[in-house]
């Protein structure tokens, strides 16, 4: 004898095999998302160049899915950017991205083909602009939290560009509500600060120095 559990999922079951049928009678739910569209949060969002659009000397892999940056549907930049693996769309008005330029390709045998250039991982800010660059093959910069970004135990202000404290070890670290604790234990040749414990303000960036290491 079945229990009302294993009823309940065979009804479940049964009924699934009828759901095209259903649909097609009633209508299904009708999905509006632009496939040619990539929601980037707080308005932004990728407007991505599709295969038709793009110079007919340029090579092309769709599953890449380059795009331009768009605000409430408007553009506000000409850089092409997509989407990487720490691409958590827009917060604090700051996103993890990574730009491309289109450049000659010069490993194609036809003449003044083009290619997509190799990505550049950045963070981009609000008004589309590139806060902070990792360069090729090379560095992720993180966006912390606020105007904070960092790449490796280098931190910056994203309003600036400029490297506010170098950490000793990225394991050192302790991030509260308003502000983050780094332990800064080993002097770097190029340290511009001395050892100690600091905090750097989210929202200010400004770094000071609270004790001593013990």
């Amino acid at each position: 004898m079945m229990n009302s559990e294993f009823s309940d999922y065979k009804m479940f079951t049964t009924n699934l095999q009828y759901l095209p049928l259903l649909e097609s009678i009633f209508g299904g739910a009708s999905s509006t998302k632009d496939p040619n569209n990539e929601p980037l949060g707080e308005g932004y969002s990728l407007q991505l160049i599709e295969a038709s659009q793009k110079p007919k000397s340029l090579e092309y892999r769709t599953e890449e899915r380059y795009g331009y940056l768009f605000k409430d549907g408007v553009p506000i930049s000409a850089t092409i950017f997509r989407k990487g693996g720490s691409c958590n769309g827009f917060k604090d008005g700051y996103c993890s991205l990574i730009q491309h330029q289109i450049v000659p390709d010069t490993d194609s045998e036809i003449k003044g083909a083009l290619r997509f250039s190799y990505g550049s991982h950045c963070i981009v800010n609000a008004q589309g602009e590139i806060a902070l660059n990792g360069g090729e093959f090379s560095k992720y910069p993180c966006h912390i939290k606020g105007h904070i970004g960092a790449i490796e135990q280098v931190y910056y202000d994203l309003r600036t560009g400029e490297a506010i404290l170098k950490s000793s070890s990225s394991n050192d670290i302790l991030r509260g509500a308003t502000c983050m604790y780094i332990e800064h234990r080993y002097p770097h040749r190029d340290s511009v600060i001395p050892t100690g414990i600091y905090t750097i303000n989210y929202e200010t960036a400004i770094v000071t120095k609270i004790d001593e290491i013990k």
